[in-house]
């Protein structure tokens, strides 16, 4: 069987790789980069199957190609596939095939670690200890132990999740719509509203659904208390980013970690007085010459956010100057000081600071 494998990345090859050089496998791989979607698809010509990862495009029309492209088997390197077309996929004769669960431990431990670096500031902290700076200022956070925590969703994940919280001495609620005979004296099952009312962390382990889509939103937002922990590590459409938004700007959470987030809005939410999102899907920002669809580069400063009504905090532009001789140019550079301006600084600064060393002390 030849296998052209989507979205390579190093990680990736020192697994298979080896699989690859295994005759027993009875598999040749070729890798390619490229994530799939309908510009990448026709290069799975010649390939039997499909490797794809949680953020290729399965959707209806890419799906089309890889059936045109002789394509039969879908592989799902997750356990999520929710962005595979399934009824698109039956109609074409393409199996589907997925990872039911591998290490439900591991993503349990990160969520944790998750909601333990949000908790204790560790981030904030880290920058501050580089700047020399350990005053313990903004960093304090609450003990877990003896608090409540709210499990949504208790598969092999959420279930992990539960023996992890249960270590810490905390008392487990569980929220599903089947009840895990694994879990039976380890948590208690209550309704999402209960749940949301009692947990001190609250953490996210549902697969998304149309029933779960948006499962956290305004109205269960604003039933949760204001000293919460929330953790994601589920998909980022379970939670209304715009919502979520809001309610950090209201300080509702004491700590918010999520691994995905997911954004779908016409309007541009400002996260700052000087700063404003930089999502694919925000009409303003994408308009702007200077958009990227990187992550590291989601958010950009206010002025590039072209569509959307001035804020309140921004001043009016001054008028021009009467004089056309002393108009600028908008492509003008802002003036910076001169070499010698700073070398003067420098030196009446040095020479203020030794003024200041007392006389018997030089």
């Amino acid at each position: 069987m030849k296998i052209v494998f989507y979205g390579a990345r190093d990680y990736d090859h020192l697994y298979f790789d080896l699989l690859a050089a295994d005759p027993a496998y009875g598999c040749t791989i070729r890798f390619l980069a490229a994530n799939l979607d309908a510009d990448t698809a026709p290069l799975a010509r010649g390939g039997d199957a499909v490797c794809a990862f949680v953020n290729s495009d399965c959707s209806a029309p890419v799906l089309e190609a890889l059936s045109r492209a002789g394509i039969r088997l879908l592989l799902m390197r997750c356990a999520g596939y929710n962005n595979v077309d399934l009824p698109a996929a039956a109609r074409l004769g393409i199996t589907v095939l997925r990872v039911p669960g591998y290490s439900p431990e591991a993503v349990a431990e990160h969520a944790m670690a998750l909601a333990q670096a949000a908790n204790r500031r560790i981030c904030k902290a880290y920058i501050k200890v580089r700047n020399n700076n350990f005053a313990l200022d903004g960093l304090l956070g609450h003990n877990l132990y003896g608090a409540c925590a709210g499990i949504v969703g208790t598969g092999r994940i959420g279930a992990a999740m539960a023996r992890i919280c249960h270590g810490y001495g905390m008392t487990v609620l569980a929220c599903d719509r089947y009840e895990n005979p694994a879990l039976a004296g380890l948590v208690r099952y209550v309704p999402l509203e209960e749940l949301l009312r009692a947990a001190d962390l609250v953490s996210l382990h549902c697969p998304l659904t149309a029933e779960t889509r948006h499962l956290i939103n305004a109205k269960t937002i604003a039933q949760m208390r204001d000293h919460a922990i929330l953790v994601n590590t589920s998909r980022g459409a379970l939670i209304d980013t715009a919502a979520l938004i809001d309610a950090l700007r209201r300080r509702k959470f004491a700590a918010s970690a999520l691994m995905f987030t997911r954004m779908r809005t016409a309007r541009c939410l400002r996260i700052s007085p000087t700063m404003c999102c930089k999502t694919r899907s925000c009409r303003c920002c994408s308009a702007s010459p200077m958009s990227s669809s990187r992550a590291t580069r989601r958010f950009s400063p206010v002025p590039r956010c072209r569509a959307s009504p001035s804020p309140p905090w921004k001043t009016p532009a001054p008028s021009p100057a009467a004089n056309p001789l002393q108009t600028k140019s908008k492509h003008e550079k802002p003036r910076r000081p001169s070499w010698l301006a700073c070398a003067v600084f420098f030196v009446c600064w040095l020479q203020g600071n030794v003024w200041a060393v007392p006389p018997n002390a030089r």
